[in-house]
C-alpha cells in the first residue's frame, strides 16, 4: 500500500472515530487516566458521557455522601493534554500529520 494510501486511511478512520474510540488508546498507553479517584472522598469515580464536551467523556463521583457527588473530572485533567484546547481526535490527527511529514 502506497504511503499516501496509509495516510489518508488513517486520517479518514480518526475523522469518522467516535469520541469514545479516540480515547482508547491513548488510555492504553497510559497517556490518560483510565480510572479516577476523587480528591474528596477518595472513592473511584464513574465514566460519563458527555456530548456537549469537548472530548465526550468525564469521571463523575457516585458517592451521595460526598461533598463533591456528581462533580465532573475530565479525562484530560492531569494529563499532557490539558492546556490544548483541541479535541484530541483533532490533536491526535495534526501528531500523525505531523510526524508523518517528518519521516
Amino acid at each position: 500500500m502506497k504511503r499516501e494510501t496509509v495516510f489518508e486511511t488513517v486520517v479518514l478512520r480518526m475523522l469518522s472515530a467516535s469520541k469514545t474510540d479516540v480515547l482508547r488508546n491513548p488510555r492504553q498507553l497510559d497517556l490518560l487516566k483510565s480510572k479516577q479517584t476523587c480528591p474528596c472522598c477518595n472513592k473511584e469515580m464513574g465514566a460519563k458521557d458527555l456530548e456537549d464536551h469537548i472530548d465526550g467523556q468525564a469521571c463523575v463521583c457516585n458517592n451521595y455522601q460526598c461533598n463533591d457527588y456528581k462533580t465532573a473530572i475530565f479525562v484530560i485533567q492531569d494529563s499532557l493534554f490539558v492546556d490544548f484546547r483541541l479535541s484530541l481526535q483533532y490533536l491526535f490527527l495534526f501528531i500523525y500529520c505531523w510526524a508523518s511529514s517528518n519521516t
